[in-house]
């Protein structure tokens, strides 16, 4: 690696040479102190990829934000349905968590069946596999809803401030 003298230049990059790389670089371009190599429309070094972010990588690196967004916003959904149908019907949470068929109590004309709570029967919710006292479902269920929505804020800020960058 060649050594950077402070006394001859300014910069690390001066007409469109950089005194690092000893490379002709092209406008936009900055030296990175640490990958130690120029990056054409550096944008930043992000720590968490390892990785400089600039025009080559640019675009994966707003799918990479866009597809982790629309993953949150996806979990934060059905951590609200499941929030939901845990106070509307408990059965329903249990045929969709576990596979236990439902109750149905009533049909309709139309064939749609009636989802109705049973005391008598020992309705257990699963989590990872688990079953959990069904009183602490709705509160994993509140806390995964609250970090995914403070994660999925946090990532549209990061996506919206690199769209209009």
């Amino acid at each position: 690696m060649a050594a950077f003298d402070r006394s001859k230049h300014a910069h690390v990059i001066e007409d469109y040479r950089c005194y690092i790389c000893q490379s002709p670089v092209s406008e936009g371009t900055k030296h990175c102190r640490a990958c130690n190599k120029c990056i054409s429309h550096f944008d930043h070094h992000c720590k968490w990829l390892n990785n400089c972010i600039g025009q080559k990588n640019y675009k994966w690196f707003i799918a990479a934000v866009s597809s982790a967004l629309s993953a949150t916003v996806s979990l934060c959904l059905v951590s609200v349905i499941y929030f939901i149908l845990y106070f509307a019907s408990r059965d329903a949470i249990c045929y969709l968590g576990c596979g236990q068929e439902p109750i149905s109590d009533q049909k309709f004309g139309n064939g749609t069946v009636e989802l109705l709570w049973n005391q008598t029967r020992d309705v257990s919710i699963q989590i990872l596999g688990q079953p959990v006292p069904n009183e602490i479902f709705p509160t994993v269920t509140a806390i995964v809803f609250v970090l995914t929505l403070i994660s999925s804020i946090l990532l549209a800020h990061l996506l919206i401030f690199h769209v209009y960058l």
